[in-house]
C-alpha cells in the first residue's frame, strides 16, 4: 500500500464522524406580516418617547422611578446576569487567540562533603505558546451564540428596567386611589353619623323607632369596618413602594399622592409590526434563537477534526555550567472518531434548543399582540363605562338630597335614605375606580408599546 493511499485513508478516517452529523439551519423565525390593531386606534409612529412620571405628570413619581432604577433588587440581578453573558462572550473570544504562558524557576542544592558546604544555583524559564486554527468555524459559532446571549441579557435588563418603573407607577397610581377613597368614606362617614344622630332624636321624640336607629347605626359600623380594610389596602402599597425602591418595609414613609396631581395620559401605541420591533423582550427572544443557532452549528462543528498549533522555549543556566537552550514547534490533528454517540447527542440537543426558541419567541410574539388588543378593548370599553358612571353619580347625588329632605319632613322612610345614601357612596367610589383603571391601562399601554432608543452594542 502506497504512503498517498494511506494519507487518504487517515484523513477520510478524520472527517468521517462530520458525514453522520447531517447538516444544520438556522432557526425558523415566526413572521406576523403586516397587522392592524382591531379597533383602530390613533397610532404612534414608535415607542414613547417620554417617561411615565412625565406622562403623568407628577415629580414626586418621577423620583421613586430613579430611586427604583438605582436600587431595585431585580435589576440588579438582570445587571448582574448581563455582567457574567459578557464575561462568557470574553472568555469564548479569548479561545480564537494564541494562549501564551511562561513559568519562571529558580532553585539551590546543598551537599556537604569532607567537612565542606558546596552550593549550586539554577535558573530556568520556560515559553509555551499554542493556538488552534478555527478551520471549520466551532470556535466562531460558539462566540455567535455568546454575543447573542449578551444581547438577550441586555434586553432582558431593560425589559426589567421597564416592568420596574411601570410597577411603581402603577403602586402609585393605586395609592392615590384609595387616599381618594379614604376620603370619599370619611365623607360618608360623617353624613351617616349626623343621620345617626338625626334619627335618635326622632326616635326619643316618638317620631321613628328603634329599628330605624338600629339600621342607621349598622350603617356606620359597618361603614368603618370598610375603612379599615382600605387603611390595610394603602399600608400595603407602602409596603410596595418600599420593595420596588429598594428599601427596607420596616419604617419607611410613603406619599400620598391624589388623583387630581395626576393627569390622565393618552398613549397611543404603535402599530403591531413597529411595537414587536421595539419590545425588548421580543428582542431578546429574538437573541436567544440567534443563540441557539451558534450552539447548533458549533456542535456540528464539533464532528470535524480540530488542529493545535504548540510551542515550547526552555532556557536553562546553572551556576558555574554551561547555558542550555531546547525549542519544539509541533501540530496535532485530533478527531472525535469513536465518539460519536455523544457528539450526535449534543448536536440533537443543540437542534431541540433551536426549536424551543423559536416556539418561545412565537409564544413572546402571540402574547404581546394579544395583550395590547385586549388593553386597547378594555381602554375603549372604559371610557364608555365612566360616561355611564357619571351619570349614575350626578343622578345620585340628587336623589339622596331629596331623599334627605324628605325624611327630615316624614315625606319618605329612612331605609328609602339609607338606599339613596348608599347609591350616592358607590357611584363616588365607582369613579374613583374607573380613573384607576384608565390609568392602569394607560400604564400598561405604555409598558406594552417597547421602549424608544437604539438597540444595545
Amino acid at each position: 500500500m502506497s504512503a498517498r493511499t494511506l494519507r487518504s485513508g487517515f484523513l477520510a478516517l478524520l472527517v468521517l464522524p462530520a458525514g453522520c452529523a447531517g447538516p444544520v439551519a438556522p432557526a425558523m423565525r415566526y413572521e406576523t406580516g403586516d397587522l392592524a390593531w382591531s379597533d383602530r386606534p390613533a397610532v404612534s409612529a414608535g415607542a414613547p418617547t417620554q417617561r411615565l412620571d412625565t406622562l403623568l405628570g407628577d415629580s414626586r413619581l418621577g423620583k421613586l422611578i430613579d430611586q427604583a432604577l438605582a436600587n431595585n433588587p431585580d435589576i440588579g440581578v438582570a445587571s448582574a446576569r448581563l455582567d457574567r453573558a459578557r464575561a462568557e462572550l470574553a472568555g469564548i473570544r479569548g479561545q480564537s487567540s494564541p494562549q501564551i504562558s511562561a513559568e519562571a524557576g529558580i532553585g539551590r542544592e546543598f551537599s556537604r562533603a569532607s567537612g565542606k558546604s558546596l552550593q549550586l544555583g539554577a535558573k530556568s524559564l520556560r515559553l509555551d505558546a499554542s493556538w488552534e486554527p478555527d478551520l471549520f468555524g466551532r470556535i466562531r459559532a460558539r462566540g455567535n451564540a455568546g454575543l447573542a446571549r449578551s444581547n438577550a441579557a441586555q434586553w432582558e435588563l431593560q425589559a426589567v428596567r421597564q416592568s420596574v418603573a411601570a410597577e411603581v407607577a402603577r403602586a402609585w397610581v393605586q395609592r392615590a386611589t384609595l387616599g381618594r377613597r379614604l376620603q370619599i368614606y370619611d365623607a360618608v362617614i360623617a353624613r351617616s353619623e349626623e343621620l345617626e344622630r338625626i334619627v335618635r332624636v326622632r326616635q326619643q321624640a316618638g317620631a321613628a323607632t328603634r329599628v330605624e336607629l338600629g339600621l342607621q347605626t349598622i350603617r356606620v359600623l359597618e361603614l368603618r369596618e370598610r375603612r379599615k380594610l382600605l387603611e390595610q389596602s394603602l399600608d400595603r402599597t407602602r409596603t410596595v413602594l418600599a420593595r420596588l425602591t429598594g428599601e427596607p418595609a420596616p419604617g419607611y414613609v410613603a406619599v400620598d399622592p391624589s388623583p387630581s396631581e395626576l393627569q390622565m395620559p393618552d398613549i397611543a401605541p404603535p402599530a403591531p409590526k413597529v411595537m414587536l420591533a421595539s419590545r425588548p423582550d421580543i428582542a431578546a427572544a429574538e437573541e436567544l434563537i440567534k443563540a441557539a443557532d451558534g450552539d447548533a452549528f458549533a456542535a456540528r462543528a464539533a464532528f470535524f477534526p480540530n488542529l493545535s498549533l504548540s510551542f515550547v522555549g526552555m532556557v536553562e543556566a546553572l551556576t558555574g555550567q554551561p547555558t542550555t537552550q531546547s525549542v519544539s514547534i509541533g501540530s496535532s490533528l485530533l478527531a472525535p472518531i469513536f465518539g460519536r454517540s455523544g457528539l450526535k447527542r449534543d448536536l440533537a440537543v443543540a437542534r431541540a434548543d433551536q426549536a424551543e426558541a423559536a416556539e418561545l419567541f412565537r409564544k413572546a410574539v402571540l402574547g404581546a399582540l394579544g395583550d395590547v388588543e385586549d388593553l386597547l378593548r378594555e381602554r375603549a370599553l372604559s371610557r364608555e363605562r365612566r360616561e355611564i358612571i357619571d351619570k349614575i353619580a350626578g343622578e345620585a347625588k340628587l336623589t339622596a338630597k331629596l331623599g334627605r329632605a324628605q325624611y327630615l319632613e316624614g315625606e319618605e322612610d329612612l331605609r328609602t335614605l339609607i338606599d339613596a345614601e348608599e347609591l350616592l357612596s358607590d357611584a363616588e367610589e365607582s369613579q374613583v375606580l374607573i380613573w384607576q383603571d384608565e390609568m392602569l391601562l394607560q400604564i400598561a399601554l405604555y409598558q406594552a408599546s417597547g421602549i424608544a432608543g437604539p438597540r444595545p452594542d
